[in-house]
């Protein structure tokens, strides 16, 4: 009975998670910038906790700046 609990709880888990990945995936599809697997994988990360948000962002901000000489 309590195994049946903990996997529905990680079921529910992971839909919330998937669910929330798809609704930034429509809304960016929407301004014309779909989500790329890389950042719907980044957005998993996040969510589970493997990866803290704070580092993502330095790291696209970087990605996506440009350095004038």
């Amino acid at each position: 009975m309590v195994i049946n609990q903990v996997k529905m709880r990680e079921d529910s888990i992971i839909y919330n998670m998937e669910n929330i990945v798809e609704n930034i995936d429509f809304s960016m599809t929407m301004e014309d910038m779909p989500l790329a697997d890389e950042d719907k994988k980044r957005l998993r990360n996040c969510l589970n906790g493997i990866v803290d948000v704070d580092e993502i962002l330095r790291e696209i901000i970087k990605k996506h700046t440009l350095v004038e000489i």
